[in-house]
C-alpha cells in the first residue's frame, strides 16, 4: 500500500437530549436530511437522556515550558515568519496617533420572562447602552496616554467603540434559531436599536459639551 497526503477529518456527534435541540433549534438545510431526522426523532418512545456536559481530570502532569516570542519591529511594522512577510493586526483602520475605546453591552443580560414567555428587556438594554456610551466618551477624559499625540487625537475625534456580545445567547433565550429569518430579523433589530440609542446620546452629548472638530 502506498501513503498519500490527505487533509484531517472530523467527526461531530451530536446525540442525547443535544440532538433533539438541534433540531428545533438549528435543524437541517438539506430536505432529505431533514426528513431522517424528523424521523428519527419520531421513533422515540421517550425523551432522550439529559446532557451533563462533566468530564473528569484523571491527571496534569507537568510537560516543559515552551518558549513564545512576541516580535515587533519600529517602522515597517512587519517581519519574516518562515518566509512568509507578516504584519501586526489591527482590526480597524484608524487616523495615526488614534487609540481604541471600546465596550460591550451583553445582550443575555436584557432577557426577561413575563408570563412565563421570554422577551426583551428594550426599556433596560436602552438606558445601558446610554449609560455606556457616556462612560465611554467619560474615558476619553480619564484616561492616562503614553504620548501627547495620542492625548490630542483622542480628544480631538473622541472616537468610541460600543459592541455587544452574548447574542446567541439571547437568541437561544428566547428560542430563536440562530441561523434563520427570525433570527435575522431579530439581530437587525437588535443593533438598530442599540446603534440609534447610542446615536441618539451622542447627539445629547454634543449639546453638553459642546461640538469637537474633526479636522
Amino acid at each position: 500500500m502506498r501513503e498519500y497526503e490527505t487533509a484531517p477529518q472530523y467527526e461531530l456527534v451530536i446525540s442525547n437530549e443535544s440532538l433533539v435541540r438541534f433540531a428545533e433549534l438549528i435543524g437541517l438545510s438539506h430536505s432529505e436530511k431533514r426528513r431522517k431526522l424528523q424521523e428519527l426523532l419520531a421513533r422515540y418512545r421517550r425523551r432522550p437522556n439529559a446532557e451533563l456536559f462533566v468530564a473528569t481530570v484523571e491527571s496534569v502532569v507537568p510537560d516543559g515550558v515552551e518558549e513564545v516570542y512576541d516580535v515587533s519591529v519600529p517602522g515597517i511594522n512587519a517581519f519574516d515568519a518562515n518566509g512568509l512577510l507578516v504584519h501586526n493586526c489591527g482590526e480597524e483602520p484608524l487616523y495615526e496617533y488614534e487609540v481604541c475605546n471600546l465596550g460591550s453591552v451583553n445582550l443575555h443580560a436584557f432577557v426577561k420572562r413575563v408570563n412565563g414567555r421570554a422577551v426583551v428587556d428594550w426599556e433596560a438594554l436602552a438606558e445601558t447602552v446610554r449609560t455606556a456610551y457616556r462612560f465611554l466618551d467619560n474615558v476619553i477624559d480619564v484616561n492616562n496616554y503614553p504620548l501627547r499625540e495620542i492625548d490630542e487625537m483622542a480628544h480631538r475625534t473622541r472616537r468610541v467603540g460600543l459592541g455587544i456580545m452574548g447574542l446567541a445567547d439571547m437568541l437561544y433565550a428566547l428560542r430563536i434559531p440562530y441561523n434563520s429569518e427570525e433570527g435575522f430579523e431579530t439581530m437587525q433589530r437588535v443593533m438598530e436599536f442599540v446603534a440609534w440609542h447610542a446615536y441618539m446620546d451622542s447627539e445629547r452629548r454634543v449639546r453638553e459639551r459642546g461640538q469637537y472638530a474633526l479636522s
